[in-house]
């Protein structure tokens, strides 16, 4: 089964926009997985986590964790939500990803 790591913009003053972009992430994820691939999604796993239990959302907290599921993937896949080419950890994401000679693609909302 292909593992995708699914990446997207996140962080923002706004909490309300945090909140979309989660759902919307977590929507996406969903229907990769219909689709027959293994997905695994830091803002899905982690959002609500941190919401209810006061973890930060920063880039800075997650990064080595993200590093460390992207090393297990085969792909990462950016979703292209507004905001994703202005966001540190896409950036992070994406370069950590050509380091390790992942494919890395963009999707769709």
């Amino acid at each position: 089964m292909k593992k995708i790591y699914l990446a997207c913009c996140y962080t923002h003053e706004d909490p309300r926009v945090m909140d979309d972009r989660a759902e919307q992430i977590m929507k996406k994820a969903a229907e990769l997985i219909r689709e027959g691939y293994f997905v695994f999604s830091p803002i899905t796993h982690s959002h609500e986590m941190a919401k209810q239990y006061d973890l930060p959302t920063t880039f800075e907290y997650w990064a080595a964790a993200n590093h460390s599921m992207i090393d297990w993937c085969d792909t990462v896949a950016v979703l292209k939500l507004e905001g994703w080419e202005d966001s540190r950890g896409v950036d992070d994401e994406i370069r950590y990803a050509h380091l390790k000679h992942k494919k890395v693609i963009l999707i769709k909302p």
